[in-house]
């Protein structure tokens, strides 16, 4: 991996047990018991960097709208999925222009979705999911687990801990409807499954 990391590649690997809200919270890679499944890059490393109480590590900038960068120390690198990816300069090239591609789609899709002539209706899950995706710098839906996190820190602020959709598959990628009703709980401090909230109301808080 080094050798890679040396010669200026990256690499996408991944882990099954991530505790990611303590990863946010520390920089540094941590586990827990149930399954968190996520792939990330390595783009990084340094053998003197203290990690906890290790020495040494590779460096993540794993990015959830400009939060989740992490070291992991090399002790831990037997955690990390069995096969992984070395990208080169070509590949690395290409991911960046699908990324800015990807972007401007997003970014056109998101003034759609916010009409001042019409602050007062009700937000359409579609209106929501953009808007709370745009405010995070997110350029698709993440899992439910992911935005149970988000809402939880954001918005209630210890307050309380969101229950995600479907505790069960928490890490499945969110719909625009379960994002919504999320984001209206999380506001309301109440359970609702049917919206409430204006354009205006959801632009407000985010």
């Amino acid at each position: 991996m080094k050798y890679w990391i040396a010669n200026k590649r990256a690499i996408t690997t991944g882990s099954t047990f991530g505790n990611w809200r303590e990863i946010v919270r520390t920089g540094i890679y941590s586990e827990k018991d149930t399954a968190a499944g996520h792939c990330w890059q390595i783009t990084e490393y340094d053998d003197d960097r203290k990690i906890g109480d290790d020495v040494g590590g590779f460096y993540s900038p794993n990015s959830w709208g400009g939060t989740g960068q992490f070291w992991m120390s090399y002790k831990q690198v037997k955690r990390l999925f069995t096969q992984y990816i070395a990208l080169g300069a070509a590949d690395m090239n290409a991911l960046k222009d699908l990324k800015n591609k990807r972007t401007a789609e997003y970014l056109q899709k998101s003034k759609d979705c916010w009409n001042k002539e019409r602050p007062n209706e009700i937000a359409s899950p579609y209106e929501i999911a953009v808007m709370v995706n745009r405010a995070k710098s997110l350029h698709k839906n993440e899992s439910r687990l992911f935005y149970a996190t988000l809402f939880s820190d954001y918005i209630l602020r210890g307050a309380g801990v969101m229950q995600v959709w479907n505790n069960l598959q928490g890490q499945d990628e969110a719909s625009d409807q379960e994002i919504a009703v999320m984001f209206t709980n999380a506001v309301t401090r109440e359970k609702f499954t049917e919206l409430k909230l204006t354009r205006l109301q959801v632009a407000t808080v985010l």
